[in-house]
Formats: C-alpha cells, sequence, structure tokens
C-alpha cells in the first residue's frame, strides 16, 4: 500500500472522494484508472522504465488490498462456514 506521508494525504483524498462518489461501475473504476496511467505516461514519457514501474505499482496495489482486504474476509468466511 502506498503509505505516503498523513501531510500529503488531504488534498489527494479530497480529490479521490470526489471521483469515487462519479464511479457507478466498474468499468467507470477501469476507465479512471487507464486514463491516470495515459495521463502519467503522456506527462512523464512512455519507456520500459515507465512500463516496468506502472505494472509493479499495478501488481503491489493488487496484493496488498488482498492482504489487507481479501484475506481477512475469506478467513472470516472460513471460521463461518468451515474449510471447503
Amino acid at each position: 500500500m502506498p503509505y505516503i506521508k498523513k501531510a500529503h494525504r488531504p488534498e489527494f483524498d479530497y480529490h479521490i472522494i470526489r471521483l469515487v462518489d462519479m464511479i457507478d461501475s466498474w468499468r467507470d473504476f477501469d476507465y479512471v484508472v487507464s486514463k491516470m496511467l495515459n495521463i502519467l505516461y503522456a506527462n512523464w514519457g512512455l519507456s520500459y522504465n515507465f512500463i516496468n514501474n506502472a505494472m509493479g505499482a499495478l501488481s503491489c496495489i493488487q496484493a496488498e488490498f488482498y492482504r489487507t482486504i481479501g484475506a481477512p474476509y475469506e478467513d472470516k468466511k472460513r471460521s463461518e462456514h468451515g474449510e471447503v
């Protein structure tokens, strides 16, 4: 998870909350993430390094989401319903 300094979070959070309020579907979410990546490579330049860092960030976001949200949910359901 990208644990940035707390002082940097409020401005990001303000915009993120407004954006999330506009998202009605996973298609919208996909569009927002894809558009952000497209704007970043337009601003920073497309290179192997950019692609490698973007893929790494997306992989780490996925892994951290599962570690902090998915796995605890699965553990809870396993304790409720038993092992498969």
